[in-house]
């Protein structure tokens, strides 16, 4: 059952996010101090770092995709068990993709999804337009 709309609103980005995404109740707490460590550390929007990682995993710390990534994130290496560490790994992979695009977010996250390529530019196209549906939804802005 999602939160009542009067402790979303207390609540941080990243739970705001996490709730919104329907992320498992018994993991939010956890996922959010990573998320909200990681946004403190790189300058990335949390709600960016959250959507990122639903669509990468959809909250699931075990997850490994066909082609071998693993984790919250998807990364080459992840601990699967620390989602601080696998956050901030992920987002710091994003922080080098946007200086590499110099600073063009879709560019990066086509980068982040498997290169400059028409797939990985459609799966950037559904995360933004995700991240611009939840941050909207999200009550302390940002």
């Amino acid at each position: 059952m999602p939160l009542p709309v009067s402790m979303v609103a207390k609540a941080s980005l990243s739970e705001q996010a996490l709730v919104l995404l329907d992320a498992p109740k018994k993991d939010i707490k956890e996922l959010s101090l990573a998320v909200e460590s990681a946004a403190k550390l790189t300058n990335i929007c949390p709600v960016l770092i959250t959507v990122l990682m639903y669509t990468e995993s959809t909250f699931k710390k075990d997850a490994i995709s066909s082609k071998g990534y693993k984790g919250l994130m998807q990364t080459d290496w992840a601990t699967m068990k620390w989602a601080d560490v696998d956050t901030l790994y992920g987002v710091k992979m994003l922080t080098e993709k946007l200086e590499y695009s110099k600073g063009d977010l879709h560019l990066a996250i086509a980068l982040y999804k498997g290169g400059n390529n028409n797939a990985s530019k459609n799966f950037a196209d559904a995360t933004l337009k995700l991240y611009s549906s939840i941050k909207l939804k999200c009550k302390n802005g940002n």
